[in-house]
C-alpha cells in the first residue's frame, strides 16, 4: 500500500466570492497534492466552504434571501473558480450538508459527556466580521486585532469548551517545533498560551443560522467550532462508514492563512485531544498576499478576481507566478508586471522555448524519432543534475518551499538551454561522422524536457499535459520510476507542436 497523504485548505467563508488570496492557499494545496500523487502517495485533498454564522445571516437578510438560498447560490461561484484554476480536490465539503451537521452535533455531545463542555455565561467582546470572541486585553483601541474593525459587547448564556485545561498539552505540542510552521507562528502561539488561555464559548444564543446544539435547540454551535470539525466530518469520523477516516486520518498537513492560526493550533488540537483522536501532523500558516503593502480583502476594496487573471493570462501562468514569486510562509506583494515578466521570460523563453527548440531539432534531424539512450558517460552531466534536482525538490516540497522547488527545476531547464548553446547541434548535424554525438545531444535534451515537464506538472497541469503529449506520454502522473533520468525509451515519436506560452503584453 502506498503511503497516505491527507491535506486540507481552510474551508472558506462564503460572505462573498473568492479572491486571489483564497486562490493562493488553494493552488498551493493543489500543487502539493499533485506532487504527492506524482510521487505515488495515496492522496486525499479536501477543500470546502463555511456557511454558517451571523455574518452570512446578515448578508442574506440584506439581500432578501434565506441564508440557505444565499449560500446555495454563492457556493457555485467557489466551485466554478476551483474548476477554472485546475484544483484537483478529492472532496468539497459544505457545512450545511447533513453529513457534516450530524457529526458536528455528535462531536459536541461527546465533549459534553466527557466534561470538557459546560453551560455558563459569556460576557465580553465579539467581532462579527471575524466571528471571533476576544478578551479586552487582546483588543486594539477597542477594535478587533485581526480586522481592526469595532467589536460588540455580548452577554448571553453559552456552552463553553474547557480550553484552559489544555495549556500544558498545547505548550508541549507547539514547543516540539514540528506541529506548527513557520517558526514565527509557533512563537506567537506559545506567547498566547503563556498569557493565559480562557475557556472558549462554543455556542450562540442570538444566532439562528447555525447547527443546533444537541442539549438546547435554542442555541447554535459557534461557527469556528463547526468549521474546524470539517476535517474529520469529511472523512466520516462519526458516521456509520468510517473507512475514509481510518484510511486517511490524521491529516498530514492543514494549510491555513496566518490570521486563523490560533483556531487551528490551540482550539482544534485541544478538541481532538479531549476526544481521544490523534492530532494532525503539521499546520503550516502562510503569509498574506498584499497589494501595495496592504492585506488583500473585500472590505479594503483591493481584492483581485482570480478568474479575471486566469482569463487574461491563463490559469497555468497564474498558478506558476504565485508559487514562483512568493516565499510560502511570508507576506508578499502581488504585481501584474512581475506576473507578465515570469510568464514571458521563464515559462515562455526558458521552458517553452526549450521544448520547441528540442522538438524542432528532433523533427529536422531525426524525423521526430528519439534516438536510443547514449552511453552513460555521455549523459553523466544530465543524470547527476537530475538526481540532485529530484532530491532538492523533495526537500523543498516537504517544507512547502514551492519557489525553491521551482528553482531546482529551473536548474535543469537552464542546463539544457546552455547545452544547446554550447554544443550547437545545427553545426554537429552538418558532419555525418558525428551522428552518434548528435544523437546523444538530442536524447539528453529530450529526456531533460520530459523530466522537467513531469516535475512542473503540479504547478502548470494543463500545459504540462500538452507538453508530455508531444513525448507520447498520455499520463501526467506516471509510475514513480518515471521520475528518474533515462526513463524515456529510444524510438519514442516526438511531436513538434506550437509554442506553449505565446508572448503577452502587460495589461492593466
Amino acid at each position: 500500500m502506498p503511503a497516505k497523504f491527507y491535506l486540507t485548505t481552510p474551508i472558506y467563508y462564503v460572505n462573498d466570492v473568492p479572491h486571489l488570496g483564497h486562490a493562493y492557499t488553494t493552488i498551493a494545496a493543489d500543487v502539493l497534492a499533485r506532487y504527492r500523487r506524482l510521487k505515488g502517495n495515496d492522496v486525499r485533498f479536501l477543500t470546502g466552504v463555511d456557511e454558517h454564522g451571523q455574518k452570512v445571516e446578515k448578508i442574506a437578510n440584506a439581500k432578501g434571501m434565506t441564508p440557505q438560498a444565499y449560500t446555495d447560490e454563492i457556493v457555485q461561484r467557489w466551485t466554478h473558480a476551483w474548476t477554472v484554476l485546475e484544483i484537483s480536490n478529492d472532496d468539497f465539503i459544505r457545512t450545511t450538508e447533513k453529513r457534516h451537521e450530524t457529526q458536528v452535533q455528535a462531536i459536541f455531545q461527546r465533549l459534553l459527556d466527557n466534561g470538557d463542555v459546560y453551560d455558563g455565561e459569556y460576557s465580553g467582546w465579539y467581532c462579527i466580521p471575524c466571528e471571533t470572541f476576544w478578551l479586552e486585553t487582546q483588543l486594539e483601541n477597542k477594535c478587533c486585532p485581526d480586522c481592526k474593525r469595532p467589536v460588540e459587547t455580548v452577554k448571553e448564556r453559552n456552552y463553553f469548551f474547557r480550553l484552559s485545561r489544555f495549556s500544558d498539552m498545547l505548550t508541549a505540542l507547539l514547543g516540539g517545533g514540528k506541529f506548527l510552521q513557520p517558526e514565527r507562528s509557533m512563537n506567537e502561539m506559545l506567547r498566547v498560551i503563556e498569557s493565559g488561555l480562557a475557556d472558549q464559548s462554543i455556542s450562540r444564543q442570538t444566532v439562528a443560522w447555525g447547527i443546533q446544539t444537541p442539549p438546547d435547540p435554542n442555541q447554535t454551535i459557534y461557527v469556528w467550532f463547526d468549521a474546524l470539525c470539517n476535517y474529520v466530518t469529511a472523512l466520516g469520523m462519526c458516521a456509520l462508514d468510517k473507512s475514509l477516516f481510518e484510511r486517511y486520518w490524521p491529516a498530514d498537513v492543514h494549510l491555513v492563512g496566518k490570521e486563523i492560526t490560533r483556531f487551528h493550533t490551540l482550539l482544534w488540537p485541544a478538541m481532538l485531544n479531549s476526544l481521544g483522536v490523534e492530532i494532525p501532523g503539521r499546520v503550516f500558516a502562510h503569509g498574506w498576499m498584499t497589494i501595495n503593502g496592504q492585506k488583500m480583502s473585500k472590505s479594503l476594496g483591493n481584492a483581485i478576481d482570480p478568474l479575471h487573471l486566469a482569463a487574461t493570462y491563463g490559469a497555468d501562468p497564474l498558478r506558476f507566478y504565485m508559487m514562483r514569486e512568493a516565499t510560502f510562509g511570508q507576506d508578499w506583494d502581488f504585481s501584474h508586471k512581475s506576473l507578465v515578466s515570469r510568464l514571458n521570460n521563464e515559462l515562455g523563453n526558458d521552458f517553452g522555448n526549450l521544448l520547441l527548440r528540442t522538438s524542432t531539432m528532433l523533427d529536422k534531424y531525426r524525423g521526430g524519432v528519439l534516438p536510443e539512450p547514449p552511453p552513460a558517460d555521455s549523459s553523466a552531466l544530465f543524470r547527476d543534475a537530475a538526481r540532485k534536482a529530484l532530491d532538492d525538490i523533495e526537500t523543498q516540497m516537504d517544507q512547502f518551499q514551492f519557489s525553491r522547488a521551482l528553482e531546482a527545476i529551473w536548474g535543469l531547464i537552464t542546463l539544457a538551454n546552455r547545452h544547446i548553446d554550447d554544443t550547437k547541434p545545427w553545426t554537429i548535424a552538418k558532419d555525418k561522422s558525428r551522428a552518434s554525438e548528435l544523437d546523444a545531444v538530442l536524447y539528453n535534451l529530450a529526456e531533460t524536457n520530459r523530466l522537467a515537464t513531469l516535475l512542473l506538472s503540479p504547478f502548470i497541469p494543463t500545459a504540462a499535459k500538452s507538453a508530455l503529449g508531444r513525448f507520447g506520454l498520455e499520463e501526467v502522473h506516471p509510475a514513480k520510476t518515471a521520475l528518474e533520468w533515462g526513463a524515456m525509451p529510444g524510438g519514442t515519436r516526438i511531436e513538434k507542436g506550437v509554442p506553449l506560452f505565446p508572448r503577452v503584453e502587460e495589461k492593466e
